[in-house]
């Protein structure tokens, strides 16, 4: 095109652009409110020589963004002019772009150059003058169309479709001068009438509603215990804490039923309501003094106290409540309810007596969830009575889950002990709408109030139908439901609305979706809430971040993991925190017994990849996804280069791309569905054998050994046999009525469970191929998990342990629930079916075969080799055993722990039993992700969910640990197996262990229980009697029945029942255990009378790794280990809303949904476990300071010195073996070299 006609083009479209949209300034206002808030355009290029209507536009935007106080922000529309065309993002000629990819018919060539145009090839460019221009033009409309659509998929919707056909049938009217123009319109046009056949519409349905996928928060108690504990717990009262303080106060005074709790828990931890009432009035007064500049004031806190403005003064009033002998009417010019009708009531009356609840309803849509709903939704749940039910419209499960999780925090931050949340699915359709209403009126018995449409809702008149529908048929007079929106569409609605029977619905309608919204609801029923345009909050500004907060940014790190560390205090804390006057030269270390290893294998890698993810908001960090990607069969390292290899590819990779493997783990690790590669199984496709009867005859061909086999199960009336003229052949032709097993298959339901990692290898710890192929699968988790175990003590070469004892000093003490089950599956399914099976499969199926394989690979001891079976409760009944045999002086170093496989044959059997989850149901009835299946303690927990893997602990008794300079990470303090009453339920939990809080009731105190008692009995006492020293140090307190078993083995470092610090429960996520579980803890509590308000913390471990049997006790250990570690108590991040009964039935138990980051170390912690056949488990661990606090200073040192030592050679000697796949080293020899063995076991 020649020069001056582009000129005259541009000249031509500015001219009447301007001339229409100025003639009218108001025209043009809506029309950036269009472009804003229903288009949600990010570019807005004006075709001119001067940035007119770009600059007014982003002025418009900076103005809304300043009237909304949300500081100094980029413009959500970028503006351009088309003078500055090469400044345009997508606008760059005769580029190609490589990561767009638009679907369109097989008849379509989809174009590589400039936006991949789908219509270029239909455009008739020969109509116009100018070929290349019109082509460039034509690009541009295409883009601008394609700009609105989702950048990942990049599909043109019908709904994108259909309003490009209405802007352009508007601009054909507005823009008929140009003849130019109109060809322009016309051939754009005429392309778009005929789209639906050329461009692929991908179907996006979107969730339907079902009352069985309500979430339901409904237990504001459990989060007001949280808030409470966390206020109680602080070590001062600041900033961050002054909105939960003021919440808590309201809380306090609102709620009659929760103020002896808050008190209790306050008065525990050394404060009180009046302290944290001086608080809010001293922060507010000099809040008051900075605003009035004031500059004659003091700064700290409480000098501003005065008498004449108490801090004990209740300011916080009480609002008025609804009488509930007057029926109320909403007065839209007030805002407020008239007390319209008062009636004479009749005392038989109860339907007029009756005092309704009111809810509040809002339809959202994922694609619009903007910082306005958050904002609201902070403010809304701050008040009493907020009941909100919240129909969400997304195309999926996850985005559900996020969207639902989202607000699920938004009400554990603000919700009063009123406060209510119901999330549920919904698409655009009459009938979800029909079923919302009514489950909202009859399910929950519930009026509704207020709704509130943040999404399109093209269903207003029904909808306002059914409201208004209900309401009649409610048995009581209630004010009007108030329907608000701001839509366009529905704004037309609301203006000429004159639909039937809905005199009981009153319409609000709003402008910029509720930005300017001030008087939003009456919330308490009776006064009016206020969201004032100077509201500030800690709120993200980007629409997305519903999504982007589970984007966890990983900082690279060039190690892998280190090996676990014991949080060690100085010398002088140990004397001042943990009791080392009292038991410095009193406690003999060598009648304690330590934990100074463990590990394990399970669905998130070991113990160390699992913590990390458990205490980081399941996220791993670099140093785990380097260790994950290395077991996983993802990286390898090269010794020779020093650089780490992408297996796959054959790449070098750098350490700082380590996080693009992260999506890839966190989809192949943890709780998932079941990856055939990892269980051997398709749970789509379980096959099993179906008896039928043959109707007619049925030939086969086979060997004459064959033949005879068949002839032995099969009587002569149900075959004939024809010898063949051919290699001994036989026909073997089956009879009519003959009996056959055919195989079929079927769906199986359960098939989410914990998997360990997708392309975990043991050869990668450096086991060899020989022991591979020989023993069971669980064998191979044992073996690894011991040498971890091993390494974490500090212990690279088990032979080491013979330096300090003989070799039948050490022992083993590990067990499993029912033994190798891939050599069952072999032995017994394999072998039925005449499948090739190794000659000695039984003694791989024995469940003493792994501790056997431990021995003879690793150990190579002759100490005690028990084994337990606990069922679930295993590895604590092998750490009972454990105890007990190194107090009783058979071994100095004990293995303890459990380990189970994963098949299909027991997870049919459990799904058979009730037991475990229904993944089935789950989603399709539950709306609930694969991760979501295992909810410890909420009310709408279903089951157990399997998982597999094993875990290990190094037991050693005190003294020797000290000596050897091995880590302490923790003190076997107490152990208990329990069976339980008569009963014909195996699985059945039982109370059992409540024996470990018997005691007989005196009114005296017990002397024995007093450690400086204990010591004076000492000092009386021979350096050579050594019975009697044991005794009143450690065992006094057996068989005395005025003293109980937990209250006498805390006493032993003068401890009681008040210094439980957390409790690791089973946690099974069924209904039975965890109501039973959570029953006993609290009862021991109370027995022992803990102090009112000593809340005690839960921890659920398995709702991050399912329930792996008989390892279930063991991951509990290593996990309350991490927490005297790090000082952090994980919290139950699927505790999306606690069980209302486990809260208000058990008053000492905290169960927080995020972690607890402690001022002070846990002193104890406590286990418990139930498995299968009564088996009840209770153990108390202590802190690892506590071995050390009963040193001197010197042995303290020297301790410490051997320590360090050990620790860095081990943690280089882990490292190296694991990069080098060596971690695992089979002994070949015995460590007593060519003695004779009689000699080495007689001891000559």
């Amino acid at each position: 095109m020649k020069e001056e006609i582009a000129d005259q083009l541009a000249h031509t479209l500015l001219i009447e652009l301007l001339s229409f949209q100025f003639a009218s300034p108001v025209k043009w206002i809506e029309t950036q409110d269009i472009f804003i808030n229903d288009y949600k355009i990010e570019n807005f290029i004006e075709i001119g020589p001067q940035p007119i209507l770009a600059n007014m536009m982003r002025r418009t935007c900076l103005a809304k963004i300043d009237s909304m106080n949300l500081g100094n922000q980029k413009s959500v529309v970028n503006t351009y002019c088309v003078s500055d065309i090469e400044s345009i993002p997508y606008y760059q000629e005769k580029k190609i772009v490589k990561t767009t990819e638009i679907k369109v018919h097989n008849d379509l060539k989809t174009s590589n150059e400039v936006f991949l145009n789908p219509y270029k090839n239909q455009i008739n460019l020969n109509a116009v003058e100018d070929t290349r221009d019109m082509s460039s033009y034509h690009e541009f409309v295409v883009a601008e169309a394609l700009n609105k659509v989702e950048k990942k998929t990049k599909y043109i919707t019908e709904e994108d479709i259909e309003k490009e056909k209405l802007r352009f049938e508007q601009y054909k009217q507005e823009l008929q001068s140009s003849s130019l123009t109109s060809t322009l319109l016309h051939e754009y046009n005429k392309v778009a009438t005929n789209i639906k056949e050329s461009v692929v519409v991908p179907k996006q349905n979107s969730l339907n509603f079902e009352l069985s996928k309500i979430r339901e928060y409904d237990n504001p108690h459990a989060w007001i215990r949280s808030l409470t504990y966390k206020i109680a717990t602080s070590s001062s009262l600041n900033i961050e804490l002054y909105s939960s303080i003021v919440r808590l106060l309201n809380v306090y005074t609102l709620t009659i039923g929760i103020k002896e709790e808050i008190e209790h828990i306050l008065e525990y931890n050394g404060k009180n309501i009046d302290m944290l009432k001086m608080y809010v009035h001293v922060y507010q007064k000099e809040q008051s003094l900075q605003l009035d500049d004031v500059e004659d004031r003091c700064d700290s806190g409480m000098t501003l106290y005065d008498g004449e403005s108490s801090g004990n003064e209740d300011i916080f009033v009480e609002p008025p409540v609804l009488n509930k002998n007057i029926v109320f009417d909403w007065n839209k010019e007030t805002g407020q309810f008239n007390q319209d009708y008062k009636y004479v009531f009749d005392n038989n009356d109860s339907t007029l007596k009756h005092n309704f609840k009111q809810c509040d309803v809002v339809f959202i849509s994922e694609t619009n969830v903007e910082n306005n709903f958050w904002k609201f939704a902070e403010k809304y749940f701050e008040q009493e009575n907020a009941c909100l039910f919240v129909a969400a419209n997304c195309k999926s499960l996850k985005t559900f889950y996020y969207l639902s999780e989202k607000l699920q925090q938004y009400y554990v931050k603000h919700c009063t002990m009123s406060g209510k949340l119901y999330v549920l699915p919904y698409s655009k359709t009459q009938k979800d709408h029909t079923s919302i209403i009514n489950c909202v009126y009859t399910h929950y018995n519930y009026d509704i109030d207020h709704i509130l449409l943040y999404d399109d809702n093209t269903h207003l008149d029904s909808l306002s139908e059914y409201v208004s529908t209900a309401k009649s048929n409610l048995p009581y007079i209630t004010p009007k439901t108030k329907i608000i929106s701001s839509f366009v569409s529905n704004l037309k609605f609301i203006d000429t609305s004159k639909t039937k029977n809905t005199e009981q619905i009153q319409f609000e309608a709003l402008d910029h979706r509720f930005i300017d919204f001030e008087e939003l609801f009456n919330l308490n029923r009776s006064c009016k809430i206020v969201f004032s345009k100077d509201y500030q909050s800690d709120i993200e500004l980007d629409s997305n971040i519903l999504f982007s907060n589970f984007d966890k940014i990983i900082t690279p790190s060039v190690n892998i993991q280190s090996l676990s560390k014991p949080n060690y205090k100085s010398y002088q804390k140990l004397q001042a925190e943990f009791n080392g006057v009292q038991l410095q030269n009193f406690l003999d270390p060598k009648n304690l017994v330590v934990i100074t290893g463990f590990s394990e294998i399970g669905p998130l890698g070991n113990a160390i990849t699992r913590w990390d993810f458990e205490k980081n908001n399941e996220t791993f960090s670099t140093e785990s996804l380097l260790y994950l990607c290395l077991i996983m069969n993802i990286l390898k390292y090269d010794s020779k280069t020093g650089k780490y290899y992408d297996v796959a590819k054959n790449e070098e990779i750098e350490i700082k791309e380590i996080i693009k493997y992260e999506k890839y783990v966190l989809a192949h690790t943890g709780i998932r569905i079941l990856e055939e590669d990892v269980v051997d199984y398709n749970p789509g496709k379980k096959p099993m054998l179906q008896e039928v009867v043959l109707l007619q005859s049925f030939k086969t061909v086979v060997s004459e050994e064959l033949m005879k086999e068949y002839k032995l199960m099969h009587d002569d009336d149900s075959m004939k046999i024809t010898a063949l003229n051919q290699d001994n052949m036989f026909e073997v032709k089956f009879l009519p009525g003959t009996k056959l097993y055919l195989p079929k298959a079927f769906k199986f339901d359960r098939y989410v469970s914990g998997q360990i990692p997708l392309g975990w290898d043991a050869s990668n710890y450096g086991i060899s191929q020989d022991i591979i192929n020989q023993v069971d699968r669980l064998t191979l988790f044992a073996l690894i998990t011991t040498v971890e175990a091993l390494c974490t003590s500090g212990i690279i070469d088990p032979y080491e342990l013979y330096e300090y004892m003989d070799i039948s000093k050490v022992g083993n003490c590990s067990g499993s629930g029912i033994g190798g089950l891939k050599s069952h599956q072999k032995m017994q399914k394999s072998r039925y079916v005449n499948k090739t099976v190794q000659n000695d499969i039984i003694q791989e199926t024995f469940i003493n075969s792994m501790s056997a394989w431990i021995n003879m690979l690793i150990l190579s001891s002759a100490g005690p080799l028990k084994t337990p079976v606990g069922a679930c409760a295993t590895a604590l009944e092998s750490l009972d055993l454990g105890y007990e045999v190194i107090m009783s002086g058979k071994a100095n170093v004990v293995l303890v722990g459990g380990y189970d496989d994963l098949t299909e044959e027991t997870s049919y059997e459990f799904a058979n039993m009730g037991a475990t989850a229904n993944a089935k149901l789950e989603k399709e009835q539950y709306g609930r992700l694969p991760k979501e299946i295992c909810r410890p303690m909420t009310k709408t927990r279903n089951g157990f969910t399997e998982s597999q893997g094993s875990g290990m602990q190094v037991l050693v008794r005190g003294d020797i640990a000290l000596k050897m300079g091995l880590p302490c990470f923790g003190i076997v303090n107490y152990t208990s197996i329990n069976s339980d009453k008569i009963s014909k339920s195996l699985p059945a939990p039982g109370k059992g262990v409540l024996t470990t809080a018997r005691k007989t009731k005196t009114k005296f105190k017990q002397r024995k229980l007093d450690i400086d008692y204990r010591k004076q009995q000492v000092s009386k006492l021979t350096e050579n009697d050594d019975y009697t020293k044991r005794y009143w140090q450690v065992e006094y307190s057996k068989n005395d029945p005025k003293i109980s078993p937990i209250e006498g083995s805390l006493s032993v470092f003068g401890l009681n029942i008040n210094d439980i610090g957390v409790s690791s429960c089973h946690g099974t996520s069924t209904k039975a255990n965890d109501k039973n579980e959570t029953n006993i803890i609290n009862t021991i509590m109370e027995t022992h009378e803990r102090s009112k308000g000593n809340l005690l913390p839960i921890v659920c471990q398995k709702a991050i790794t399912g329930h792996p049997k008989a390892a279930a006790g063991a991951w509990m250990l290593n996990g309350l280990l991490q927490m005297f570690e790090d000082d952090i108590i994980p919290g139950n991040v699927r505790a999306d809303n606690v069980d209302e009964n486990i809260t208000k039935n058990n008053e000492y138990l905290l169960i927080n949904k995020t972690n607890i980051h402690l001022k002070s170390s846990i002193k104890a912690g406590m286990l418990t476990s139930f498995g299968f056949g009564q088996k009840g488990a209770l153990s108390m661990i202590l802190n690892p300071n506590y071995l050390l606090a009963c040193l001197t200073e010197d042995q303290y040192l020297e301790y410490m010195e051997k320590f360090e030592n050990r620790y860095q050679k081990a943690n280089y000697e882990y490292g190296y073996r694991m990069l080098h796949r060596t971690l695992f080293q089979e002994k070949t020899a015995g460590p007593y070299g060519d003695k004779p063995i009689e000699e080495v076991y007689l001891g000559i």
